[in-house]
């Protein structure tokens, strides 16, 4: 479980600095940007907030999670992490570039990650099932799927900003502070 707490707190240290980049590029090209184009920026620059807030709740959860003692939800659960945070990074990576092919690698990603989390939130409800299940350590996971899980979903929503943008139009955040 470890594996997941250190995905998630690269991936808290990458989006705070991408999110720093996207608001301070945007203040720069505030003049020059149309208003759907202003729209987008803080649409995009919500979804990293809420990236940022669910991958240090992971972090935090991660810990509790090495109770569970059941090797299937732990690789599962690595996976979903390290699907998580290439699905952000890409997603992150497209809106920065305007980059339609990288939105879309994004979004397939996220259709995988949410295969792994229906299966996992099924593998959950079987072991709650079970006598002598540690109760705290399947709370702490149920966050932890869940959260990431979100950050898929918010990932998603950047990628689509990108992918569902008519041909050749973009959103230019490159301006020059004065």
């Amino acid at each position: 479980m470890m594996h997941a707490q250190t995905e998630m707190d690269t991936l808290h240290y990458h989006v705070r600095e991408l999110a720093n980049e996207a608001h301070t590029q945007a203040r720069c090209a505030a003049g020059d940007l149309d208003l759907g184009a202003k729209a987008d920026v803080a649409k995009i620059h919500h979804e990293l907030n809420q990236i940022g807030i669910l991958t240090r709740k992971v972090a935090h959860q991660s810990g509790t999670l090495s109770s569970i003692g059941l090797p299937a939800i732990a690789r599962d659960i690595t996976l979903l992490a390290k699907l998580a945070t290439t699905s952000c990074t890409k997603a992150i990576q497209a809106f920065l570039s305007q980059n339609a092919e990288e939105a879309k690698a994004a979004r397939e990603d996220y259709a995988t990650l949410t295969h792994i989390h229906r299966r996992l939130s099924s593998r959950f409800d079987s072991a709650l099932g079970q006598p002598g299940t540690p109760v705290a350590a399947l709370l702490a996971g149920w966050v932890v799927i869940s959260s990431l899980a979100q950050i898929g979903g918010h990932s998603n929503r950047i990628a689509s900003a990108i992918a569902t943008r008519p041909q050749g139009e973009t959103v230019s955040m490159m301006g020059t502070c004065s």
